[in-house]
């Protein structure tokens, strides 16, 4: 289950040095999470099997989110959803624990599916798990609660994760990190930004000409300045994990220094 409201993201649960030190992600993941987070990108995390680490994932993602961001964790079928009716903000988003039909009081399914993605369409940011492993068998499951590809238009990034074998024993690996992008209520495209390359158990990075636009919002948006800032963040979180200081000091503290001054943190983080 996510972490309490109150008080998250400021846990060093699930830290990021241990993700990177097992490969189940790599810095230049990380790095896309940090800056999609930072701009209330909407996700979605799913894995077939249970402690496949969708939920240890969803986490990470959401401790890089700017400060001061708030967490409404959705209570189940019985949550009253009244931040249908207020304002979206990007400084706090929704969370469902799971979309399941299991028999756990904070899962949801059922009508309030497509409600709770509705709100993300409203401007909501959201947060949610699901078993599935694969972005088909998403819309598929989920039409049995009334989601139509329009719903998922709520979200800008699916993660899937995987737990697969290897000469060591079972490994977990993000093995794809898609981008969903609709223009004007369009037919609902995805970008691959990510897949994992099980023959080298190396990561493929994709820069399309969509990346991470309408989650960074004009006229900021740049591809060339976006690629060079996942470049730059990516070697920060790579030097942090090579000296220590994600175990040390923890990530809050890498990211309170990239805030302050990204130059001076860009030095002192160098690998």
């Amino acid at each position: 289950m996510l972490a309490e409201p109150r008080g998250f993201p400021q846990a060093e649960s699930a830290p990021l040095y241990a993700l990177l030190g097992n490969g189940t992600l790599d810095s230049r993941i990380a790095a896309l999470f940090w800056l999609a987070a930072e701009h209330a990108a909407s996700i979605m995390v799913t894995a077939l099997p249970r402690l496949a680490g969708k939920t240890t994932t969803l986490n990470t993602f959401l401790r890089f989110t700017a400060p001061d961001t708030t967490f409404r964790v959705i209570q189940g079928d019985h949550d009253p959803f009244e931040f249908v009716h207020e304002p979206p903000s990007p400084k706090r988003y929704l969370i469902a624990n799971e979309f399941s039909p299991a028999p756990v009081p904070t899962y949801l399914w059922g009508p309030k599916v497509p409600l709770f993605l509705e709100a993300g369409r409203a401007g909501h940011p959201l947060a949610v798990t699901m078993h599935a492993d694969a972005f088909d068998e998403v819309a598929s499951l989920l039409a049995q609660t009334g989601v139509a590809e329009r719903h998922l238009a709520a979200l800008d990034l699916y993660v899937l994760v995987r737990v697969v074998p290897s000469r060591a024993g079972p490994i977990r690996r993000v093995v794809e990190v898609r981008q969903l992008l609709s223009e004007d209520d369009g037919p609902l495209r995805t970008d691959m930004l990510v897949e994992w390359q099980p023959d080298s158990d190396t990561f493929r990075h994709h820069e399309p000409e969509s990346l991470l636009k309408g989650i960074i919002p004009p006229p900021s948006w740049r591809l060339d300045e976006v690629k060079a800032e996942l470049a730059r963040r990516a070697a920060v979180l790579a030097g942090a994990a090579d000296q220590g200081a994600l175990q040390r000091e923890g990530l809050r503290a890498v990211l309170e220094a990239y805030r302050r001054d990204a130059d001076a943190a860009a030095a002192l983080y160098r690998s």
